[in-house]
């Protein structure tokens, strides 16, 4: 008949206590990684915004209101133009934008741009930054998201208003290529790189670990299987100090208790079987007497070969 226990896994445990340490690990590591990351990101992010938001404070200040109201489709060659355009420049090469332009926030066309020169172009992609050119209008110099520009490089846009006595003549916008987002890739990979290093020692030291715990286990459960099939005769040494080892030793002192429960039957089942053979003894020898005087007596004869016979039994 087939027992109905399934023999466990030898290594279960071990591969638990490895997974456990390790998935641990794992989820621990990468929620501290993301939130470094992300923190990261936020943090330099806001440092880039109020970069340039300068930038595009200190351009706005630069540039005389009269000169924009004299730039119109066709003078992209006059005197006002390229004054204005020289003091881009510099300003562009000052403040390590990758390029200035100055627009009308109403039809977001261009009045002055380093990059086209031409007056008049509608510059599109100032649509995607309607909210953040609606606040600079209001005198609030914001910037724009992040957004892949030439090379694709990641780049933002900052804000500010050219006011003159009527109110907002202009708007400056300011693009600068997002410097640290290399650096943030730089980042990302190196914490990958320590994720796996560190996962890779965590279970390494989680497996040494729970063969130390694995190891006492196992050698007791080879000493119950032993004690189950009835070999009572190698003792249970288990050298664990902890819980594992106070189990082992109270196991031992089962064992050797099994073994005298077993010598003591042993010593009793003798005992009764000298007593019983005994009374036995002097009874075969009184049947044998009696048979020798009965004699011919066939009944007689009968009776004590019946005693005999139940005697040798």
């Amino acid at each position: 008949m087939r027992s109905s226990l399934r023999t466990p896994r030898r290594y279960g445990l071990l591969v638990k206590l490895v997974l456990s340490f390790v998935l641990l690990g794992a989820v621990f590591l990468l929620a501290f990684s993301a939130i470094s990351y992300f923190y990261a990101k936020s943090t330099l992010e806001k440092e880039m915004d109020l970069r340039i938001i300068s930038a595009a404070r200190v351009v706005a200040k630069s540039v005389p209101y009269e000169s924009l109201t004299l730039l119109v489709p066709g003078r992209e060659g006059s005197q006002t133009h390229r004054s204005i355009l020289r003091t881009l420049d510099n300003l562009k090469d000052a403040l390590g934008a990758q390029r200035i332009f100055i627009f009308n926030p109403t039809t977001y066309r261009l009045l002055v741009d380093t990059k086209t020169r031409t007056i008049g172009l509608k510059y599109h992609r100032l649509l995607q930054d309607r909210a953040e050119i609606r606040l600079a209008r209001q005198g609030v110099p914001s910037a724009s998201i992040m957004f892949r520009g030439p090379k694709d490089r990641m780049y933002k846009s900052g804000y500010a208003a050219i006011e003159g006595p009527g109110g907002v003549i202009a708007v400056v916008g300011v693009e600068a290529d997002v410097r640290f987002f290399d650096e943030l890739a730089t980042l990302k990979r190196a914490m990958v790189a320590s994720l796996i290093a560190i996962l890779v020692l965590l279970a390494l030291t989680a497996f040494a670990l729970a063969r130390r715990i694995q190891k006492p286990v196992v050698e007791l459960v080879d000493a119950s299987n032993r004690i189950a099939e009835g070999k009572l005769g190698t003792a249970i040494d288990v050298s664990a100090k902890d819980e594992i080892g106070s189990l082992a030793a109270t196991m031992e002192k089962m064992r050797r208790a099994i073994l005298q429960r077993d010598e003591n039957l042993r010593l009793l089942l003798r005992a009764i079987a000298h007593q019983i053979k005994n009374p036995l003894g002097s009874m075969r020898y009184s049947a044998e007497l009696l048979a020798e005087d009965i004699g011919d007596d066939d009944r007689s004869s009968r009776l004590v070969s019946v005693i005999l016979e139940n005697i040798e039994r």
